[in-house]
């Protein structure tokens, strides 16, 4: 059957079905419902219902049968309510709304009281005055991200190696570990005179309140070569350039009484309340007979909001 096509007519609710008739052809199909209204056309002429033709939902029927090549136009008037139609200004609407984008004229999205809860700039910055209530924010593949997941505020993030970065106005309760830093085992310190031997300590920043708490590691091994040497192990800190002892003769201090070898292990712990710029430092100390004197330390340094 010979179909020139259908035709939506712009900004109504007519649909038109246009044929090319074959010789003696009665049925047209169609798509309307129970409720449309249709007018029937042969060659421009309007047909009169039940007389000249008769239609169901999806096929229009002619009384006597089409010549060759005649056109037949069927027009579907489609219902609607006009209820359902909303006012350019001021109107209400309920159910759920879908629209490829929304421009706002104002940059404003009001409330259901008419307040201003949620505000959108010209550099794409939006501004909430009340609380922002979420289930999860998503990443861009909607895989992983960070959800909160009950009323206690505990937030989890479940992306894969994550990197979180905190702003100076992060705050945190007190005894929380804010950075830690550690020298790692450090190789031999060795001397053969009297004196100190010191290790290259760490440098850290201790904020405004907070304290450090001080672990140090390791051991000590002497070589005399006479009775009544003494060593002693002192944990100190450096702070614009000056020493200052933390601990003298600790984590140790022994005296040996005659000649000896001797091996001796360091361990201990300490808090100190300076803030700012610090160094911190193993230090140990040969006292009355020279010898040989090397000793390796684990020191580590946390600092602890206060």
């Amino acid at each position: 059957m010979p179909f020139i096509g259908d035709q939506a007519t712009a900004n109504s609710k007519i649909k038109k079905h246009v044929f090319t008739a074959t010789p003696s052809q009665t049925a047209f199909t169609v798509a309307s419902t129970a409720s449309d209204e249709l007018q029937v056309f042969l060659n421009g002429v309007l047909l009169k219902l039940t007389d000249d033709y008769t239609y169901t939902t999806s096929t229009v029927t002619l009384g006597s049968g089409a010549t060759a090549s005649d056109i037949v136009e069927v027009h579907v008037y489609q219902s609607f309510t006009v209820a359902d139609a909303v006012k350019a200004s001021g109107d209400t609407m309920t159910g759920e709304l879908e629209v490829p984008t929304v421009k706002l004229s104002s940059n404003v999205i009001k409330a259901s009281d008419g307040g201003s809860t949620i505000t959108l700039d010209t550099s794409d910055n939006v501004s909430i005055a009340g609380d922002l209530k979420v289930g999860a924010i998503k990443a861009s593949d909607g895989t992983a991200g960070i959800s909160i997941a009950d009323s206690t505020g505990r937030i989890t993030v479940t992306e894969t190696n994550p990197s979180i970065t905190l702003g100076s106005n992060a705050t945190f309760p007190a005894g929380h570990v804010l950075q830690v830093v550690s020298t790692g085992q450090t190789g031999n310190v060795v001397t053969t005179t009297l004196g100190d031997v010191v290790n290259a300590g760490i440098e850290l920043t201790i904020g405004s309140g907070n304290k450090a708490f001080i672990i140090v590691t390791g051991w000590v091994y002497t070589s005399i070569s006479g009775a009544g040497a003494d060593r002693k192990i002192a944990i100190y800190k450096e702070v614009s350039g000056s020493d200052t002892v933390i601990a003298d003769n600790q984590p140790g201090s022994w005296g040996e009484t005659e000649t000896q070898y001797a091996r001796s292990a360091i361990s201990g712990s300490f808090l100190d309340n300076t803030t700012g710029t610090v160094k911190y430092k193993v230090k140990v100390s040969s006292l009355g007979t020279s010898g040989t004197m090397s000793f390796q330390s684990n020191l580590t340094v946390f600092e602890v909001k206060g």
